[in-house]
Order: structure tokens, then sequence, then C-alpha cells
């Protein structure tokens, strides 16, 4: 909606016959979200009045590109093997694609292990040092061989990365 503005928005509203509600927060100014819409956004619109509207294509690329790692990461999840409670890559392949696509992988598998709960809960940071442990694009069959095996705990899950695989697998009760 950032490139509909708000008569607009009621209107829209109206045509499908959905009555126009206001949220009593908009008008908070004490809260960050209401204090942008009403003290900064007015001088972004006065000294670039497309604004909007460029904020509104760069977030339907963003989407796009989003989309794009997602199928990406739905695609590395497909390849993994399936092992009791989880799933398992070879760590070589893990480390030859893009980090974002196995953090995709890794956060689309840790959604498979729970029926789609709690991954709102996996925190970028705790994914981020998975991908880093993994070593994406910077590891030589040498270097890997070397590695010590490192274990990461996410909620009920247990991700180990090993000289030579990566295992994603649940330890809960579920």
């Amino acid at each position: 909606m950032l490139g509909v503005g708000r008569a607009d928005a009621e209107r829209v509203c109206q045509s499908v016959g959905l009555d126009w509600a206001e949220d009593a927060t908009n008008a908070d100014l004490s809260r960050f979200r209401a204090g942008l819409r009403h003290r900064v956004l007015p001088e972004v619109r006065e000294m670039r009045p497309s604004g909007a509207a460029r904020a509104a294509e760069a977030a339907a690329q963003l989407r796009e590109v989003g989309d794009l790692v997602e199928g990406l990461g739905r695609a590395l999840l497909a390849e993994a093997a399936r092992v009791e409670r989880g799933f398992c890559w070879d760590r070589g392949v893990l480390e030859r694609t893009h980090p974002a696509v196995v953090s995709a992988g890794l956060r689309l598998g840790f959604a498979a292990l729970h029926g789609g709960r709690f991954a709102d809960r996996l925190r970028a940071r705790s994914v981020r040092s998975v991908v880093d442990a993994i070593g994406c694009g910077s590891a030589t069959a040498a270097e890997r061989t070397n590695r010590e095996t490192k274990r990461f705990v996410w909620k009920d899950t247990e991700v180990t990365v090993t000289p030579r695989e990566v295992t994603l697998r649940s330890i809960g009760d579920e």
C-alpha cells in the first residue's frame, strides 16, 4: 500500500463494501511508526514527491528477490537427504551455495520440522551463525577436513556442522 494514498485506500475499501477503520495508535505520536508518519514523511514528501511511488517500486523488487531466494531455498531443502527427525546436506554443496539461499533452506527446514510453527521466532543472527560456520563460498576441501564439528540449538532443533555434512534435526518431544 506504499503507493496508495489514504483517500485512495478508503475508496478501495468502500468499493468492495468494507468499512474504513482507523487504528487509534496511528495518532499516538509517542509510537515510532506514528511519529514517522506524522513528522518525518511529510518532510520527505515535500523534498521528494515521488518518494512513496519509488519506495513501492523498491518494495516490489525486494519481494521478487525474496521470492527468488525462497524458491532456491525450497529447492535446496528438496535436495536434502531425509534423516530421522530431520534433514542432512553435503557441506560442500552448501559451501558453494549463496549464503542467502542456505539461510532460506535452513529456515524452511526448521519450519518443516515444526509443522510451520515457530519460524517467526528463528532469529536472523542464529541462522547467520550457522551459515558462517558452514563457510558458504569460502572453504576448500582441505579447510573443511581440518574443521571441528559445531553444534547450534534453535528452540528444540539442533544444527550440526561437521567437516562433511550439515544436519538439521528435531531434538524435542514433538
